[in-house]
């Protein structure tokens, strides 16, 4: 497969674009997924409290 190299460029620039897209959309969805653990956990303890408190 010959490409030119403007298309070869193109091409590689495609790629890192969709990469980088994916990356930031694995990172997004890491930090909302940690905000979750977090509240949940925060939910927990204050309900953990209340039980112990009576």
């Amino acid at each position: 497969m010959l490409l030119r190299l403007d298309e070869q460029v193109a091409l590689l620039l495609l790629q890192c674009s969709s990469f980088v897209g994916w990356e930031m959309e694995l990172f997004s969805s890491q930090a909302a997924l940690r905000k979750n653990i977090l509240s949940v956990g925060a939910e927990y303890s204050t309900k953990r409290e209340y039980a112990t408190l009576g």
